[in-house]
């Protein structure tokens, strides 16, 4: 056994008996009600939320597709550094304290239960529940390949038995502590994610000359790797389109947005401390594209771009430091799978079984198919990519959170600050824009981020039109009992 794969053992070995450990732990606050399992009790510190809200975000994508994008079109993928953080701001000062606030009024602990109580719709609710479904499946793909990516490589597992035996490990945590223990694991991952990253950014700037050096080089290579735009995934309009994913379409997600519902409150110095942390450690991570732009450089002859990050780092660091590498994309990875499990867990067990099929459902038994939800899913979105493992792992993720966004931000947007919108313009927002954007998807090469910016024109085009010939609520509605007034 060589010394990368002997620490890369040692350290993943450690890593994923920690992440059982801290959900065992996490296990004995989450089943003290659906609030401690959703929310973690919505005491969570800020900077808390800012971490995992960061390494949500951080995919497989932004460690493994996102620098095989940058590997594959040059220096136009940095835009994307530069619209996340737009968005990040913009989220924090729009929406974030009012959604909390929101929230806690209307007694909701996922976002479809929140939307159907603002617009008095269980077809909302469900609808939106069963997207969340279908498109987080997906968008999950491109995460078990980029873990399976990871063991085969440099571990030498199967590709296969690294699915089956990463899948069994989250799904375990997750279902055990519930929203505490992905909040407590993703800041322990977020420590070895900012590690690596920021020594292979510099190794990949010290080796290629600097960004100038960077250019040039790529430059040699192809003129067009050292453009402004580049003809599909970043062109001028797909820029456009970029800055709208970062904004509204991905920061809506539930997967991130439910954890502005965790935090302890949303005081101007809460919401100031959630904001420097998650702009630091955003900025660092998603500066990976560093990376792809240098192995284009270093090594030019990478047959799957997705193992451009991994090959720079078995290639450029010594062993322990790649094993760390490891252990950083393997964080990536499960910080945003967990996410997504909770979130289709609940979806499943609140918004939809307990909400409309089963509303005197006790908490314990919302719970316990909570837990069922999470495997049966894993299980799904395991064979799905053993059967059809996709190429390119940023796209997909794009695919899969870009659904759920556009299905929700008309709404959430609108309904928090139009008191026209209704449940007629929150569903056709969905019933259009979500199919005319996954149309585009499967039959045009416009681009992704021009397809994800059409799709949010029609949704919201659709929101509006719709709300403006049908006739709000006049309340919104709390518990049974009660009723929030609009506006």
């Amino acid at each position: 056994m060589d010394s990368l794969m002997f620490w890369g053992y040692s350290l993943s070995i450690l890593y994923l008996i920690g992440m059982i450990i801290i959900g065992y732990v996490s296990s004995k606050k989450a089943t003290e009600g659906l609030e401690a399992h959703y929310l973690g009790g919505r005491s969570m510190h800020p900077a808390i939320i800012a971490i995992t809200f960061v390494t949500a975000s951080t995919s497989a994508g932004v460690f493994m597709g996102e620098p095989g994008m940058a590997y594959e079109v040059g220096f136009p993928s940095l835009w994307a550094p530069l619209a996340l953080i737009t968005g990040l701001i913009i989220t924090t000062l729009l929406y974030t304290s009012r959604l909390r606030k929101l929230t806690i009024e209307m007694d909701s602990l996922t976002i479809p239960d929140f939307l159907g109580k603002r617009y008095n719709s269980a077809s909302v609710r469900v609808v939106l529940a069963l997207m969340i479904v279908i498109f987080y499946s997906v968008a999950m793909i491109a995460q078990f390949k980029g873990a399976a990516i990871l063991f085969n490589v440099v571990l030498g597992i199967p590709f296969n038995a690294s699915l089956i035996i990463f899948g069994a490990i989250v799904a375990i945590y997750v279902s055990m502590g519930g929203f505490r223990a992905i909040a407590w694991t993703d800041t322990i991952q977020g420590l070895p994610m900012v590690f690596f990253s920021v020594v292979l950014i510099v190794t990949s700037l010290v080796l290629t000359g600097g960004l100038s050096g960077l250019s040039s080089r790529l430059s040699e290579i192809g003129p067009e790797l050292s453009n402004m735009f580049e003809p599909s995934m970043y062109s001028p309009w797909g820029i456009v389109g970029l800055y709208v994913f970062w904004t509204l379409i991905f920061i809506s997600n539930p997967y991130l947005s439910t954890k502005f519902m965790a935090m302890r409150s949303s005081g101007r110095s809460t919401m100031r401390t959630f904001l420097y942390v998650t702009l630091a450690l955003g900025l660092i991570l998603n500066l990976n594209y560093i990376i792809g732009l240098a192995a284009r450089v270093l090594l030019p002859d990478i047959s799957n771009v997705d193992y451009a990050t991994i090959t720079m780092a078995i290639e450029f660091l010594p062993p322990i430091i790649a094993a760390i590498m490891m252990v950083g994309i393997l964080s990536a990875v499960m910080s945003t799978l967990d996410s997504f499990l909770l979130v289709i867990g609940t979806a499943v067990a609140d918004d939809i079984y307990r909400k409309t099929f089963k509303p005197d459902a006790s908490d314990k038994s919302v719970l316990r198919l909570t837990q069922i939800s999470i495997f049966v899913v894993t299980i799904v979105v395991v064979i799905l990519t053993m059967w059809k493992t996709p190429e390119f792992l940023a796209i997909v993720f794009y695919v899969g959170t870009s659904g759920v966004g556009i299905a929700i931000a008309p709404q959430l947007l609108l309904g928090l600050f139009w008191k026209k919108a209704t449940k007629w313009g929150a569903l056709m927002s969905m019933l259009i824009g979500v199919p005319f954007y996954s149309i585009l998807v499967l039959y045009s090469n416009i681009g992704t981020f021009v397809q994800i910016l059409l799709g949010t024109i029609v949704a919201f085009s659709s929101m509006i039109i719709a709300s403006l010939l049908t006739t709000p609520p006049k309340k919104m509605m709390l518990k049974e009992e009660k009723s929030y007034e609009i506006g």
